[in-house]
């Protein structure tokens, strides 16, 4: 069996020290009102964990990203067993036990792990079904830092020892107040960030840590050019993050296009070819000045909308031109609103049209292993 041994450094992803590309794809449903990945629920329209972890896998991917919701990790409330009605072997195993979060998270990483799939746990929202929180706290819906410390030192020790679980994506897309750089323990997420990633490495020193960026900052270059969610890394290059265990660094920004969010450069004359400058503006620029590696955390769109699918096509090529570490696609599912998924709305058909323009990326296999 080979030791897997996850390294970011020299500006890329290593697995006992040869290149690797995470090819992923985020599941969402648990940081939801269900509080369980969606699609289960039975039914004709639904569909069961192997059969999506068996899909991708057989197309190349190697990661699924997890959204969380933090109360629901740190009070590891009670789910209702019957949201996950085609999980036949989990309703079995709870028949005559209460089903809690921690045990229903147990089971993906574990049917995952089955198919050769790594975890990448995210911090989504604070309570289940609640809104993206602009920092990565909100004392009014009882989530303080320490709160968010706790939640990851909880997930940390419970899946120190499972090989499949890459690291945190430490909190989803800090926006609005959010700053990087200035000093400001309040709103600077860049500060924040160094202090729960260290938290996080104090207990399982092996796992990646994926930071995002914001939406503003002060070194952004204008107005004509603003930022999503998470995808602003542009006072990165004077304030990096630092951590007290070396090579365990991931910058992950989120990208998206007009189907999602409209932005004055979208309407440019040279649409989607001016988005290469904008992207090298965002976050791009990390490539040449940092040897932090760069996978893009979320990303996705949708095929219906001509000017939206030009922005995919243009990002696929932009990604694989400048050598970035990995992507992860948003997502799975068929129901993500604004944005397709790689399964059709009977969870059972591909997204055709999906597959085929990921099928540019390819995640790099893992070998048989067991975890360093």
């Amino acid at each position: 069996m080979t030791m897997l041994c996850f390294e970011a450094a020299n500006g890329g992803i290593s697995l006992n020290g040869a290149p690797f590309f995470l090819k992923g794809a985020s599941y969402f449903g648990m940081e939801s009102d269900i509080c369980v990945p969606h699609g289960l629920w039975g039914g004709d329209a639904s569909t069961t964990l192997a059969t999506v972890a068996q899909i991708l896998n057989s197309n190349g991917f190697n990661l699924v990203r997890i959204p969380l919701a933090v109360s629901a990790v740190t009070d590891n409330i009670p789910v209702d067993r019957y949201k996950m009605g085609n999980e036949k072997a989990l309703l079995d195993a709870f028949q005559d036990k209460e089903l809690r979060y921690l045990d229903v998270l147990d089971y993906v990483v574990q049917q995952l792990q089955r198919f050769n799939l790594l975890v990448l746990l995210d911090a989504h929202v604070m309570q289940p079904g609640g809104n993206i929180t602009p920092l990565w706290y909100d004392e009014a819906q009882h989530c303080s830092e320490s709160t968010v410390a706790q939640f990851w030192v909880t997930l940390a020790t419970r899946y120190q020892s499972e090989w499949n679980v890459l690291g945190a994506d430490l909190n989803n897309e800090p926006h609005g107040e959010a700053t990087w750089g200035s000093g400001d323990v309040k709103t600077d997420w860049r500060l924040a960030a160094m202090r729960l990633a260290d938290q996080v490495l104090a207990v399982c020193p092996r796992w990646l840590i994926f930071v995002e960026g914001v939406q503003t900052t002060d070194c952004d270059a204008g107005h004509e050019i603003p930022c999503f969610w998470g995808e602003n890394f542009q006072a990165a290059g004077k304030h990096p993050v630092g951590l007290k265990v070396n090579k365990r660094l991931v910058y992950s920004p989120h990208a998206y296009g007009p189907a999602v969010a409209w932005q004055p450069y979208f309407n440019a004359d040279d649409f989607p070819d001016n988005m290469t400058s904008v992207w090298d503006t965002h976050f791009g620029f990390l490539k040449q000045q940092t040897d932090v590696p760069v996978v893009v955390g979320e990303w996705g769109g949708q095929h219906a909308n001509s000017k939206d699918w030009q922005w995919q096509i243009k990002f696929v090529e932009y990604a694989q031109q400048i050598g970035m570490s990995g992507v992860v696609y948003w997502c799975v599912n068929p129901n993500g609103g604004d944005t397709d998924g790689l399964l059709c709305d009977d969870w059972r058909t591909l997204n055709a049209d999906a597959f085929q323009l990921l099928s540019r990326f390819v995640g790099t296999p893992l070998p048989p292993h067991s975890s360093c």
